[in-house]
């Protein structure tokens, strides 16, 4: 461990340690150990150009998480995607079995249908007949009740 003390001449240093003799005075009188003490000057650095240097550098930091948040939810996205493309097959897959699956039931509710409706039809054309019938019977009825009245009349005119 060395041990500096300032000198009392020209600003140098004195070595402590360097001597059998550790006494500042017996290092004094054996003549001083002279350790340079140049001043250093500040390096000549603009603080715009610097500040720029940070700002481009924050920026390029930015920008590189940034383009990793991007690339991990493209990945994530992509999975997805993937999923839902296996997903979206299956469903058409399961669609067209249940199509298959269902078509004799399709065509035998068709076929019903078709022999309900003309059953429709026919019974549609009978009622029409027989509300025909019943309006002429009972127009036939009116006039029969009027000829009985006329019957009558006739029948009571002395």
């Amino acid at each position: 461990m060395s041990s500096l003390v300032p000198s009392v001449d020209n600003g140098a240093f004195v070595d402590l340690t360097s001597s059998p003799c550790s006494s500042p005075r017996s290092a004094a009188r054996r003549g001083p150990a002279v350790v340079s003490t140049v001043e250093l000057a500040d390096p000549l650095l603009v603080l715009a150009d610097v500040r720029a240097s940070l700002s481009a550098l924050q920026q390029a930091v930015d920008q590189t998480e940034t383009l990793r948040e991007l690339r991990w939810n493209h990945e994530v996205l992509r999975r997805e995607f993937l999923a839902s493309r296996r997903r979206a097959k299956d469903l058409d897959r399961q669609l067209a079995g249940a199509a298959n699956t269902a078509s004799p039931y399709v065509l035998f509710c068709q076929h019903k249908y078709g022999v309900v409706r003309h059953k429709l039809e026919s019974t549609r054309t009978e009622l029409a007949d027989c509300l025909n019938a019943l309006q002429k019977r009972l127009d036939y009825s009116r006039e029969l009740e009027a000829c009985r009245l006329r019957a009558r009349t006739v029948a009571f005119v002395p």
